[in-house]
């Protein structure tokens, strides 16, 4: 069953004599993915930092956080510290988090490694430094750490930037796999990735919403020409 999570109003952000972001309107569902686009400077950043309430300025419109939820993030950066273990990686986050979990953190540390994957591999070496890992698995061991503080609302700030094809279909499954628990916002510059995950997608232009609406109509019957123009653009680079 479907129900919203966050809800935006004519969200803005006004800083030093100008508008950053600019006129943000969507509701986010339970079991939905929202991805936001625009070309590199269009204020995605910027408004995935003003969610996670780590902007400066003065906020108009409004944001509703509907019921108790919990955002986690997943960046393109690894942010594992080689030196450690993969249980030293996932417990140091929770602690830092202030996070109580330490009677049963060994059950929750297995029980995130097998949803992202991580699980048979490594089982018999979870105290080993997590150098030997590659690109993928610091990925997906990203996504444990955060997976391990419960979020309600991931969200992924182009995580799968340097995968290949293949790495990227199997991020894509094991986010598909969380969706029945939470909701995703995720930031993408890959349009045929958009196109495969979403369900809503966002348009930014200098930290203006151009367009928000179903993945269905947005590739097929944009309402806005600066969408068709992004569209076009992206498709023959």
């Amino acid at each position: 069953m479907k129900f919203p999570r966050l809800q935006l109003k004519n969200y803005s952000l006004y800083r030093d004599g100008k508008y950053l972001l600019k006129d943000i309107s969507f509701t986010l569902q339970s079991v939905e993915t929202l991805s936001i686009i625009g070309e590199q400077g269009a204020g995605k950043g910027l408004f995935l930092k003003s969610l996670l309430g780590l902007h400066k300025g003065t906020v108009t419109g409004t944001l509703e956080m509907v019921g108790n939820q919990r955002f986690g993030l997943v960046s393109k950066s690894y942010a594992c510290i080689d030196d450690f273990s993969i249980f030293q990686n996932l417990s140091l986050v929770s602690r830092l988090a202030g996070v109580e979990m330490q009677a049963h953190l060994a059950e929750e540390v297995e029980s995130v490694l097998k949803t992202v994957g991580l699980w048979g591999g490594y089982k018999n070496s979870l105290h080993e430094k997590t150098a030997p890992l590659n690109a993928f698995e610091k990925t997906l061991l990203n996504l444990a750490r955060t997976l391990l503080l419960k979020p309600t609302i991931l969200i992924l700030d182009q995580p799968t930037l340097l995968l290949d094809p293949v790495q990227k279909a199997l991020f894509e499954a094991v986010i598909e796999s969380l969706k029945d628990s939470m909701s995703v916002i995720w930031v993408n510059y890959d349009l045929e990735q958009v196109a495969r995950v979403s369900d809503q997608v966002l348009l930014l232009k200098d930290g203006t919403m151009i367009e928000c609406t179903s993945c269905e109509i947005f590739f097929t019957k944009p309402q806005q020409a600066d969408t068709e123009n992004f569209i076009s653009g992206r498709i023959h680079v």
